[in-house]
């Protein structure tokens, strides 16, 4: 089995010499049905997260650029830089998804200290815990903690983990095993 990492990487590196759905067909060939759900999951799961992190450097760049202002040497004035990188088209959406996610990840982390009465960050063991707090794995949580004790949910969160520790999901045994927003939303 390979790591989800490896899996997001032969897909965009697969998908410019063949269509995407033929690359996913031939890495799912002979996986059994749970290995197939859980390949499909790690994927979605980790696709939004790389979307979120994507979106933070793209941020991260387009300021860098304004604030050094390099870009002078290259460009008459900034309408024209906007127009060159498609700011409009590309780079202002990626900003402003990025934007809207922080608000609803905040709102979601609220919900969770509020309900739950415990810091996020205290909420699981370290070797647990999400690599980021996506807006997926906050809204799901948040949910949860609606209707769940938090102790409930950590219980099954690590017996959920654990049976697909030994099902599929790591190929390394060493390799760090975390909450998926998928694993959140079968423990409600």
């Amino acid at each position: 089995m390979f790591s989800t990492t490896i899996q997001i990487q032969t897909l965009i590196l697969s998908s410019a010499s063949r269509p995407v759905d033929e690359v996913i067909n031939s890495m799912l060939d002979g996986h059994s049905d749970n290995e197939v759900y859980d390949i499909l999951k790690a994927i979605l799961s980790t696709g939004i997260e790389h979307d979120e992190q994507v979106s933070e450097i793209i941020r991260a760049a387009w300021s860098k650029l304004l604030s050094t202002g390099c870009w002078h040497s290259f460009f008459p004035d900034e309408h024209t830089l906007k127009t060159t990188f498609q700011y409009n088209e590309a780079i202002k959406p990626a900003i402003d998804r990025l934007a809207n996610q922080d608000r609803n990840i905040m709102a979601s982390i609220r919900a969770i200290t509020t309900r739950w009465r415990v810091p996020l960050q205290d909420l699981f063991l370290p070797e647990l815990r999400p690599t980021t707090w996506s807006r997926p794995v906050t809204r799901a949580l948040a949910t949860l903690a609606g209707q769940v004790p938090n102790r409930v949910v950590v219980v099954t969160l690590i017996r959920q983990v654990n049976e697909k520790r030994i099902r599929s999901r790591l190929s390394n045994s060493k390799q760090k095993t975390c909450i998926m927003p998928a694993d959140i939303v079968e423990a409600s």
